[in-house]
């Protein structure tokens, strides 16, 4: 994302600033499905926790969240 960040800098000391722009907004699109990703990663990993004080069966876990059952174990130690 780095390089993004200094291509864009670069084209707008330059003359074509639509490319800016658009280099711009394909930054702010990239950040925010990154962000909504981690945001689902996150949320897995709070039911994971939840089922799992709640008795639920660390394979069923796993299966569900996608998470191994090591993640699930060290997630419900951390809370």
């Amino acid at each position: 994302m780095e390089e993004y960040v200094n291509e864009a800098g670069e084209v707008t000391m330059g003359t074509n600033f639509g490319e800016a722009y658009d280099k711009e907004w394909a930054l702010l699109d990239q950040g925010r499905r990154e962000g909504l990703e981690e945001g689902k990663i996150e949320e897995r990993k709070e039911l994971a926790v939840k089922f799992y004080k709640n008795g639920v069966d660390l394979k069923t876990i796993s299966e569900i969240t996608k998470l191994s059952v090591e993640e699930i174990l060290e997630l419900s130690k951390d809370k």
